[in-house]
């Protein structure tokens, strides 16, 4: 066969070239045999990350626990997680917290977004995604 491809696919970091006519995300789909497709920019789906490029470079996220994997990730770690979400790792997107009052979830330390941190002392946490905030006591009251 002396079919040349023509189309070139350069994507930054964060996408990923993919063939014309799949969804977005890549999977499930098995380019036709024959001609060369047509490949295009994706932006790289939550659960993966994407060093651009050339080809269909779209990989497994392996994010280590207290980080998570967003849309457009453009390293294997993920991003760490943010105050207020939970972060279990692997291909995870982070969840937000629905913690008591008393509790909070600081940056990069939880896991499930149910448990939170117990509240530092001097400090006021309404729960779920609230950061704990400092009180403002006078001298000599708590």
């Amino acid at each position: 066969d002396d079919t040349e491809c023509v189309t070139t696919c350069v994507a930054a970091p964060g996408q990923w070239c993919g063939v014309e006519g799949e969804d977005s995300s890549g999977l499930g789909w098995t380019p036709p045999k024959g001609n060369d497709p047509v490949l295009l920019v994706f932006n790289c789906p939550q659960g993966y990350y994407c060093k651009g490029g050339r080809g269909q470079d779209k990989f497994t996220c392996q994010a280590p626990i207290f980080n998570y994997c967003a849309a457009q990730c453009e390293v294997a770690t993920g991003l760490p997680c943010p105050q207020g979400f939970a972060c279990a790792g692997g291909q995870a997107d982070k969840e937000a917290c629905t913690v008591d009052e008393g509790t909070y979830c600081p940056f990069g330390a939880v896991s499930d977004p149910t448990i939170g941190v117990l509240c530092p002392q001097g400090s006021w946490c309404g729960g779920d995604e609230a950061a704990a905030l400092p009180c403002a006591c006078v001298v000599g009251q708590y």
